[in-house]
């Protein structure tokens, strides 16, 4: 491996505090040999001794882009980097023995972070499937991670954590490059690796990323943590202002849950104002709230607010990608509650393409699943451009044991099309299971400028009470 350079190393270190101390790029340094890889670096000594009670606040940042080694804890140039790995064998990570080897009740706190390719990277055990020797109670806090990525293929993030248990990421700003956009997958912050990880809080964090590759992806939050007794929330977070405008088939997600936690909760979050139009022939996956993959008992998400998003620039576009604003397909006991889905636009410019769908909410939870749709409003969804197929869904179901939506809102889809063939549906049922019950919905202003056809609600089976259309 390349020769890792850091610029202030704390190795197996207890009860420091660094305040205001900035550290900068020298000017001179210009290439990936020559710029720093660490700002702030926590390391170990043994397998027993790691950095605790370590407080890092108040420090500026100023970093390079050209350095794109990846470490142990870290990818190119970051700024403060946790690690799970003695100083001078960044590669070899280690098995902590007794938590004294961990690097545990860390705080880093109102630092402003400017270039790189990351900002905070706090990366524990990674093998323990108790969580026990996993870090604990780290807390990332009020800091500005901004101007982060390069042009490599490299994954970035602006926080990155993993091998975590009690942790508090809260009250952030990440905004990464708009000028020099990331070619590589570009996260804004990331609790990473499916396997271990316990109970932690995401909160209040501000997020816009812009993507600047063609088959990677752009992610506002991605979790991906969580053993099957930990409950991880994501909430009152703002994902906002975010573009991937040069995507073919990469994917953009405003929060994205992958992983295999006791409960998901996402709550009170606002997604907003991003523009999400890919190349002119773009065939990836969009979606402002995802819970597709893993293993999760139970998902709740509760009252937040996605509104004025758009793969839209004022050119159209081929768009073979299925959009679905709110997906959630696995969990065993899913409820979507008290959102608000307020203006989807998107675009299609080729007659003879057959066009991926656009759905408002989507929930298809598994055949043993309990899927709960109850009290949300979607609004104001629009197909414009051309194309075959293209349906308008505002809310869709799928395979679930129990299923039930109940006391929902939806108005205002629009097929703005004049060439090609389409599909409307306020509610759609694609469940086929013995239990499923449709109460209280109203459905309103499903219009169509082209040949469509239009359904106000369509079941496969189940119950239907008091709807309105």
């Amino acid at each position: 491996m390349a020769v890792i350079d850091g610029m202030f190393i704390l190795q197996g270190s207890d009860y420091v505090t660094i305040d205001g101390i900035d550290l900068q790029e020298a000017a001179a340094n210009t290439t990936a040999a020559t710029q720093m890889e660490v700002g702030y670096g926590l390391f170990k000594t043994s397998v027993t001794d790691g950095c605790q009670n370590v407080t890092i606040k108040n420090c500026a940042f100023s970093f390079g882009r050209a350095s794109t080694i990846n470490g142990a804890s870290w990818t190119g140039s970051t700024a403060i980097a946790s690690a799970n790995a003695v100083w001078g064998a960044v590669s070899t990570l280690l098995i902590p023995t007794a938590l004294s080897g961990t690097n545990s009740n860390n705080t880093f706190s109102y630092n402003t972070i400017t270039g790189g390719s990351a900002g905070i990277q706090v990366i524990g055990y990674l093998l323990d499937l108790t969580n026990a020797l996993c870090d604990q109670n780290n807390t990332i806090s009020y800091n500005s991670v901004l101007d982060y990525g390069n042009a490599t293929t490299n994954s970035v993030h602006g926080i990155i954590i993993s091998g975590q248990v009690g942790f508090l990421v809260n009250n952030n700003i990440v905004a990464s490059s708009s000028t020099s956009k990331h070619a590589g997958t570009i996260n804004g912050i990331f609790n990473a690796n499916g396997g271990v990880g316990g109970d932690g809080i995401i909160s209040y964090n501000l997020v816009t990323v812009h993507g600047g590759g063609t088959t990677t992806h752009t992610q506002g939050i991605r979790v991906q943590s969580g053993t099957s007794t930990a409950t991880i929330t994501i909430a009152n977070n703002k994902v906002y202002n975010s573009t991937h405008t040069t995507s073919t088939t990469g994917s953009f997600f405003g929060i994205l849950v992958t992983g295999n936690a006791g409960t998901y909760n996402i709550i009170n979050d606002t997604i907003t104002n991003n523009n999400i139009v890919g190349s002119a022939t773009y065939s990836g996956i969009i979606s402002l709230i995802s819970v597709t993959t893993g293993t999760p008992t139970n998902v709740n998400i509760m009252g937040n607010s996605i509104t004025n998003n758009s793969n839209l620039n004022g050119t159209l576009i081929t768009a073979t990608g299925a959009v679905r604003v709110m997906d959630v397909s696995v969990g065993t006991n899913v409820l979507i509650r008290d959102n608000t889905i307020d203006g989807y636009t998107r675009q299609n410019s080729v007659s003879t393409s057959t066009v991926g769908n656009l759905a408002g909410i989507y929930c298809a939870g598994g055949g043993s699943a309990q899927c709960f749709v109850k009290h949300n409003t979607v609004n104001n969804i629009v197909y414009n451009g051309a194309g075959t197929g293209s349906p308008i869904v505002g809310i869709g179901t799928g395979a679930s044991a129990n299923l039930v939506v109940d006391s929902n809102t939806v108005t205002n889809l629009t097929n703005n099309k004049t060439t090609g063939t389409s599909i409307i549906y306020g509610i759609y049922d694609g469940s086929a299971v013995p239990i499923a019950n449709y109460n209280y919905n109203v459905v309103s202003n499903l219009t169509s400028a082209g040949p469509t056809t239009i359904y106000g609600m369509n079941f496969a089976t189940g119950a239907w009470y008091e709807n309105g259309i």
